[in-house]
């Protein structure tokens, strides 16, 4: 068995902000951000635009970005999530999100992906932070075929991810998640000012939205100098790792 605390974070984390419009990918299409991520934020935490948006965006942002799609906040039944995560993948969307809900389904949901993910489908499973957070669902979702793992806040009420787990539980989640080969990432309400704690832990991918918006609100518009601001801190970050 693999001791995970003797496993080392990755040494740099990249930057994923999510888009709630056309409008807005085009407004940070020029930012220094690595993963255009689509949601409705209006719709929940996981809420999702329209198949035509997220069409229109991926698109513009095919030759730029990398995307990843939310197919939102659906409740665990089997089916449904089946045929949302197939409509948002028609999409042409290169990463979808899957919120993990607590549910007598959820584990079957994760079994099926396989049919998405034996094709080469990238999927990422999102936790969330406020429901508590299950390890022994990593390696179903490595069995699964999962791309990646997240963790995330559900309830959005002014609290962020680390009002609701301690560094130590964070950087075991990350370090399971990399000791199975799967991608992570951290988000949850998160802030230019988090990046001091949150960054040497090493996620993969450290996602924004309220963060980046304006008077940091989720259903504001986007502040590309937020994003600047971010990626200022995010630099000297990994400046220092590799130096």
């Amino acid at each position: 068995m693999i001791d995970i605390s003797t496993i080392p974070a990755q040494r740099t984390s990249r930057l994923l902000v999510s888009v709630s419009s056309y409008a807005e990918a085009m407004l940070v299409q020029e930012s220094a951000v690595d993963i255009l991520d689509i949601k409705n934020p209006e719709a929940g935490a996981l809420g999702a635009l329209s198949l035509e948006e997220i069409r229109l965006i991926v698109k513009a942002n095919r030759a730029c970005k990398e995307t990843s799609a939310t197919i939102g906040d659906v409740p665990m039944q089997v089916e449904l999530v089946l045929r949302r995560v197939m409509e948002t993948l028609s999409t042409g969307v290169g990463i979808v999100k899957i919120g993990l809900y607590p549910d007598s389904q959820l584990e079957a949901c994760i079994d099926r992906m396989r049919e998405f993910t034996g094709q080469g489908a990238k999927l990422v499973a999102v936790m969330f932070a406020d429901y508590g957070v299950n390890l022994m669902l990593l390696p179903k979702l490595k069995a699964a075929g999962f791309y990646g793992v997240m963790l995330d806040t559900a309830q959005k009420d002014g609290r962020h991810l680390l009002d609701h787990l301690k560094m130590d539980e964070i950087g075991a989640f990350v370090r399971h998640a990399r000791s199975l080969g799967l991608y992570s990432g951290l988000a949850g309400s998160l802030r230019a000012e988090h990046l001091a704690s949150i960054a040497p832990i090493g996620a993969d991918y450290i996602g924004f939205r309220g963060g980046v918006c304006e008077d940091f609100q989720r259903r504001n518009r986007i502040s590309p100098s937020k994003i600047r601001d971010l990626n200022a801190v995010l630099h000297k970050r990994n400046t220092l790792c590799v130096e």
